[in-house]
Protein backbone atom coordinates (compact mmCIF):
# COMPACT_ATOMS: atom_id res chain seq x y z
CA UNK A 1 0.00 0.00 0.00
CA UNK A 2 2.86 2.57 0.94
CA UNK A 3 4.14 1.89 -2.82
CA UNK A 4 1.06 2.46 -4.40
CA UNK A 5 0.71 5.89 -2.77
CA UNK A 6 4.46 6.68 -3.57
CA UNK A 7 3.68 6.04 -7.38
CA UNK A 8 0.32 8.12 -6.57
CA UNK A 9 2.73 10.68 -5.72
CA UNK A 10 5.11 10.69 -8.37
CA UNK A 11 2.70 10.94 -10.92
CA UNK A 12 0.95 13.92 -9.33
CA UNK A 13 4.55 15.79 -9.05
CA UNK A 14 5.68 14.40 -12.69
CA UNK A 15 2.59 16.11 -14.13
CA UNK A 16 2.33 19.01 -12.16
CA UNK A 17 5.99 19.87 -13.37
CA UNK A 18 4.98 18.96 -16.85
CA UNK A 19 2.03 21.24 -16.51
CA UNK A 20 4.55 23.90 -14.93
CA UNK A 21 6.95 23.32 -18.17
CA UNK A 22 4.31 23.98 -20.67
CA UNK A 23 3.47 27.49 -18.58
CA UNK A 24 6.90 28.28 -18.60
CA UNK A 25 7.37 27.90 -22.58
CA UNK A 26 4.04 29.86 -22.85
CA UNK A 27 5.01 32.32 -20.39
CA UNK A 28 8.32 33.04 -22.93
CA UNK A 29 6.67 32.93 -26.25
CA UNK A 30 4.53 35.88 -24.60
CA UNK A 31 7.20 37.69 -23.30
CA UNK A 32 9.06 37.37 -26.73
CA UNK A 33 5.24 38.90 -28.20
CA UNK A 34 4.86 41.22 -25.70
CA UNK A 35 8.58 43.14 -26.33
CA UNK A 36 8.80 42.52 -30.09
CA UNK A 37 8.60 45.91 -32.06
CA UNK A 38 5.98 44.89 -33.44
CA UNK A 39 4.02 41.74 -34.77
CA UNK A 40 5.23 41.36 -38.01
CA UNK A 41 8.97 40.96 -36.89
CA UNK A 42 7.45 38.28 -34.34
CA UNK A 43 6.21 36.03 -36.70
CA UNK A 44 9.24 36.36 -38.86
CA UNK A 45 11.46 35.63 -36.25
CA UNK A 46 8.71 32.84 -35.07
CA UNK A 47 8.96 31.66 -38.78
CA UNK A 48 12.45 31.28 -38.71
CA UNK A 49 12.64 29.24 -35.46
CA UNK A 50 10.73 26.67 -36.90
CA UNK A 51 12.60 26.42 -40.42
CA UNK A 52 15.74 26.22 -38.64
CA UNK A 53 14.71 23.58 -36.66
CA UNK A 54 13.03 21.75 -39.60
CA UNK A 55 16.55 21.93 -41.72
CA UNK A 56 15.53 24.92 -43.93
CA UNK A 57 17.89 26.90 -45.49
CA UNK A 58 16.86 30.75 -46.48
CA UNK A 59 18.84 32.79 -48.72
CA UNK A 60 20.97 35.40 -47.79
CA UNK A 61 19.33 38.69 -47.36
CA UNK A 62 19.63 40.92 -50.20
CA UNK A 63 22.37 43.01 -48.73
CA UNK A 64 24.91 40.32 -48.85
CA UNK A 65 24.36 39.66 -52.51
Amino acid sequence: MVTESHQLLAKSIDARDAERQAWAVERQQLLDRIQAPSFGEYKQAEVRTIKAQNGVKEPPPLEQL
